[in-house]
């Protein structure tokens, strides 16, 4: 009886075919891409919760100034904290990252700059980083060095490294041996690396301290003991300290003082955008499939009618409509697992991140997706046979309308918010942000000269770099390929610092500070609209004088540059005479206006160069500059990056963003595309005998056409009537987290419509010309 009822579905299924892949197209469609998306939302929201004891795991903080940020810091090192001494703890390691760039790794006869991390044994004791080859408890050995897999395979392939040495150099070099390959750090987590070493004071960078709490411990009594830990340190005596969990970094302390301690940071608002999608997209997918559900069921009106004349009840009904959609939920989940792995590694790519799934987890989601669309999809269907609501002259079921409006409301809604968040894109990409960074490249020619410990030596190593520094300058004015140069840090990369003006009740608050020098201003056309800029002739390098912005210039309400004084909360010998102001550009995200911003003159040799190059010859330009890194770097890999491409990575989460809103609509628009394809057929083929009344009493294509089109286009119509309203509220509460915004103009909104009209015109106008084309002989003859 099973195989029969069975055979029966399958001949169902093969009698409405046209239905049946348009639910098998819905259904993979729908679940792929929720499927990938819902992977990524999952992958954030469990960031940095791999890590067994995450629950246990914080970082220590500080506010320099009440009115500051709360930053990462190395208590033991400023303080002199003790761990040791406080029960509540039960490890602690000391973590300091050093980004691309800062070392070299010299191994196998190759060179890499790759990032790292320095810190205490313990680190393997609190944080889950897994070993692929070695024992953690060589990490003891201070010449110890673990590589992950993928920088040891850069080095030596598919050899086993253990016990190879590599040299290591940057601030200070040293010959290390590889004790261990670790795993590459997972997709969720917010410490990315290649190499980790122990941690050596040598290194002269500060880090933070991961504290291991006990388990179960209250840490308020902890936080009361190293509150007041730096209020007997000259540059924290206005200070707070305290704790925050490691679980909680990734969304709620995205700040630059963040950034430099942890390789990324999230947006929890993309996270609820996302999610908001997901929920939409599955809607849609579950309308449609509803949809064509019913339409099978009016398919299948006159066959249900002979099978109960020959004895079925209902019960043979719902289980032949229940085995059918088994088939293509099966065969559904089948090809979203091999749709998923095949557009995972594009997706990853789109979203930069590095997702690795694995089969029972596809095919777990994959499930309750096709399983909570069949259980949705049945319930009408279902409840029509139990009721017998159908007799052989009513082929119309109550919803189906509804159904196909509310497809297009959302619809019309994606297609909406992809055209405005374009649109928003496209002004944060062109807007002027107040500086020329065109063709300006970014690269670094010297590097930090390695601790020596003789002195002559290291003098004459100054000396020759001193040398070096001068012939690449006059190479770099010389050359027609160069139009100007600089060095110093990136106009968009400033750092934070507690500043105040010098008068009474002034309280230090942390604004952005940038390290220039004096051509920063040629290079970059900054624009002086009081004082001046640098000058090499007139200023020296850490003198006790700043230039600032017109947005400084409000915050402390100057009136006069020349008679105010400036303090920084960790140099309080110096008093910061202002120079000159320059006009606001914009450093930060547009999301807000600008922010004061402080320049200081320093100049070491090692700094970025940033190097304009002539715009009608950039590649020989770059060629020109790799071929001077090599004289003097004839071991290092050259490598440089745009400002442009810089900049451009600030907006990388909205662009992500507005790539969803497209994907999704050309999902959505597909997907309402078979479903309303296949209801167009259904009522062709309904009204096949009316057509070819029509059509022998004088009926031209067009008015068939016209009649066949009308219902439709009215559904659309009201669906936009709708959509409208709702998508420009939803929109315009988006466009509040811009300081610049595009403006939601009329062209749209009627842009979307043409677009939801012309898919529903394109969809039905192809089943209604082949109908009003017909013979009306073979019509009348069909019915």
């Amino acid at each position: 009886m099973t195989f029969y009822n069975f055979k029966i579905a399958l001949l169902n299924l093969k009698s409405k075919s046209l239905i049946t892949i348009g639910s098998l197209l819905t259904l993979i469609f729908g679940g792929i891409c929720i499927v990938l998306l819902l992977s990524y939302v999952d992958n954030e929201l469990s960031m940095n919760k791999f890590h067994k004891r995450e629950t246990d795991i914080y970082i220590a903080v500080c506010k320099v100034t009440p009115q500051s940020d709360w930053r990462p810091i190395d208590l033991s090192h400023f303080f002199n904290l003790d761990y040791t001494a406080h029960p509540e703890v039960e490890k602690v390691a000391k973590v300091a990252q050093f980004k691309e760039g800062d070392f070299l790794i010299n191994a196998n006869q190759k060179t890499l700059e790759p990032s790292g991390i320095f810190t205490d044994s313990t680190f393997f004791d609190i944080l889950d980083f897994n070993l692929i080859i070695g024992d953690k408890k060589a990490f003891s050995n201070p010449d110890a060095i673990f590589l992950t897999e993928d920088l040891a395979r850069k080095f030596y392939g598919d050899t086993n490294p253990i016990g190879e040495t590599v040299a290591i150099s940057g601030r200070n070099s040293q010959t290390m041996t590889i004790a261990g390959i670790l795993e590459n750090p997972k997709s969720n987590s917010s410490l990315k690396f290649n190499f980790i070493v122990p941690y050596k004071e040598k290194y002269s960078k500060t880090g933070v301290d991961f504290i291991l709490f006990k388990k179960g411990v209250d840490k308020k009594p902890f936080i009361e003991k190293i509150k007041n830990a730096g209020k007997n340190h000259h540059q924290f005596s206005e200070s707070e300290m305290s704790v925050i969990p490691f679980r909680d970094i990734y969304f709620q302390h995205s700040n630059s003082r963040f950034e430099h301690h942890f390789s990324k940071s999230g947006n929890m608002k993309n996270i609820y955008i996302l999610l908001a999608c997901i929920l939409l997209l599955f809607i849609i997918s579950c309308l449609n499939f509803s949809n064509l559900q019913l339409l099978g069921v009016n398919s299948s009106l006159k066959k249900n009618e002979i099978f109960k004349a020959n004895g079925a009840n209902q019960l043979h009904l719902s289980v032949y409509l229940i085995l059918e959609n088994i088939i293509i939920s099966i065969l559904s989940i089948g090809l979203i697992l091999l749709g998923v792995f095949m557009f995972l590694p594009h997706f990853n790519q789109v979203i930069e991140t590095n997702l690795e799934l694995s089969e029972d987890y596809i095919l777990l989601l994959s499930t309750l997706y096709v399983t909570s669309q069949l259980i949705i999809a049945l319930i009408f269907p279902l409840s029509i046979i139990r009721r017998n609501h159908f007799k052989k002259n009513k082929m119309k079921i109550i919803g189906q309308k509804q159904l196909v409006i509310f497809q297009f409301i959302l619809l019309v809604s994606f297609l909406i918010s992809s055209i405005v968040s374009t649109k928003q894109i496209n002004l944060l990409l062109n807007k002027n942000l107040g500086f020329n960074y065109s063709n300006i490249i970014k690269t670094r020619m010297f590097y930090e000269i390695p601790f020596i410990e003789n002195r002559e030596e290291y003098f004459k190593k100054s000396d020759e770099r001193k040398d070096n520094l001068k012939y690449v300058k006059d190479q770099l004015q010389s050359s027609p390929l160069i139009t100007s140069f600089t060095q110093g840090n990136s106009p968009i990369n400033p750092y934070a610092a507690p500043w105040k003006i010098q008068e009474e009740g002034s309280d230090y608050t942390s604004q952005a500070m940038l390290i220039v020098n004096p051509i920063h201003a040629n290079v970059f056309e900054f624009k002086v609209v009081q004082g001046r800029f640098f000058d090499e002739e007139l200023d020296k390098s850490r003198e006790d004088k700043m230039v600032i912005n017109e947005a400084a210039l409000k915050f402390w309400n100057v009136k006069d540059i020349e008679n105010t004084i400036l303090k920084n909360r960790y140099w309080q010998k110096g008093d910061y005479e202002i120079i000159g102001v320059i006009k606001d550009y914009h450093f930060e995200h547009l999301s807000a206006k600008p922010n004061p911003l402080v320049m200081l003159y320093f100049y070491d040799i090692e700094s970025d160069f940033f190097i304009r190059l002539n715009d009608k010859n950039i590649r020989a330009g770059i060629q020109y500059v790799e071929k001077l890194f090599k004289q003097f770097n004839p071991q290092k890999t050259f490598e440089y990056s745009f400002v442009s491409d810089q900049i451009q990575k600030m907006y990388a989460g909205e662009k992500r963003l507005r790539l969803v809103y497209i994907i999704f609509t050309i999902i959505s628009i597909l997907i309402a595309c078979l479903g309303l394809f296949t209801i167009a057929l259904f009522d062709t083929k309904k009204k096949t005998k009316e057509i070819g009344v029509r059509k022998v009493n004088g009926a031209k294509n067009y008015e068939i056409m016209r009649l066949l089109n009308k219902d439709f286009l009215k559904l659309v119509f009201t669906a936009l009537i709708i959509a409208i309203p709702i998508s420009y509220f939803a929109m315009n509460q988006w466009l509040q987290n811009f300081a610049y915004k595009t403006e939601l103009s009329w062209w749209i909104f009627a842009l979307a419509g043409i677009i939801a009209m012309g898919i529903a015109m394109l969809t039905v106008s192809w089943q209604s010309w082949r109908a009003a084309r017909r013979n009306p002989v073979e019509s009348l003859r069909y019915e």
